[in-house]
């Protein structure tokens, strides 16, 4: 999960860096990559979901062609 988490910070730290470039300058857009890439790292969730005695998960089964899989009618 935490892989995760980097690889799309880094993600958007590059895309928020290539966004800017032009219009601040290199040298600046590297520090709004990398305040883009630190706070999504601080601010992104999932990994901390707990279960208790007694809670339910719900599960459904789905059945999905292979042809809606590639995108294909």
């Amino acid at each position: 999960m935490l892989l995760l988490k980097l690889g799309g910070s880094l993600a958007a730290a590059k895309l928020a860096d290539d966004a800017v470039d032009g219009a601040i300058g290199a040298t600046k857009a590297r520090y709004v990559g990398l305040a883009a890439g630190a706070a999504l790292m601080v601010l992104q969730k999932g990994g901390e979901v707990k279960l208790h005695k007694g809670d339910t998960i719900e599960v459904e089964p789905r059945r999905t062609s292979t042809a809606q899989i590639l995108g294909t009618p």
